[in-house]
């Protein structure tokens, strides 16, 4: 499994979306309370949209990926997961924060949707339990270090750069999954690669 280009590609796409949502896991409640001033009750309201966009939309892009094949999806959702990160950078509104995370939260849907099914697409059938766990350790592993990058660049550079330091990190993970998982290039399908 560890030679195997797609899902290594996977997993490191799906380990970047985890680096973002550890990060924003770990500070996002600190940037609302010491940048736009909310309180314990308003943030409880912030995650719990997050958490219910992510409910919601995960079965329809599931049920898309589907149809229209998991790289675009992935792509997709990366893309929108950076842009959104780097909203929250940009912004001195609580409803452009709200918007911000909720659409985030949309982005997490999509990739996380996909790149499970994609693993088990490029895996033989014999090997889904092993490519299942190569897939958990490196994301794992993007969760863990998350936060942990986070906080280095809070301390050393404030929210607005670790944001924009994530949105770029996911924007570029988006471009290098898009190229290296193109197909006629790796081992499977072109029908399982689209």
């Amino acid at each position: 499994m560890l030679g195997h280009r797609l899902i290594l590609v996977t997993s490191s796409a799906h380990a970047a979306q985890f680096v973002l949502n550890g990060a924003l896991s770990a500070f996002l409640p600190l940037y609302g309370r010491d940048v736009f001033g909310l309180t314990t009750p308003q943030l409880g309201w912030l995650f719990a949209g997050q958490t219910v966009t992510t409910l919601a939309a995960r079965p329809f892009i599931g049920a898309m990926s589907d149809r229209v094949g998991r790289r675009g999806v992935i792509v997709a959702g990366l893309t929108v997961c950076s842009i959104a990160v780097w909203a929250l950078s940009a912004t001195a509104s609580r409803w452009v924060l709200a918007a911000a995370v909720v659409t985030y939260a949309a982005g997490v849907a999509t990739t996380t949707a996909a790149t499970s099914a994609f693993i088990t697409d490029v895996s033989r059938r014999a090997r889904y339990g092993t490519a299942h766990g190569v897939f958990g350790t490196i994301y794992d592993i993007g969760d863990a270090a998350g936060p942990i990058g986070a906080g280095f660049l809070v301390a050393a550079a404030g929210y607005a750069s670790m944001f924009r330091t994530l949105a770029v990190v996911g924007l570029v993970m988006a471009v290098v999954f898009a190229v290296a998982s193109r197909p006629g290039v790796g081992e499977v399908s072109s029908s399982a690669e689209r």
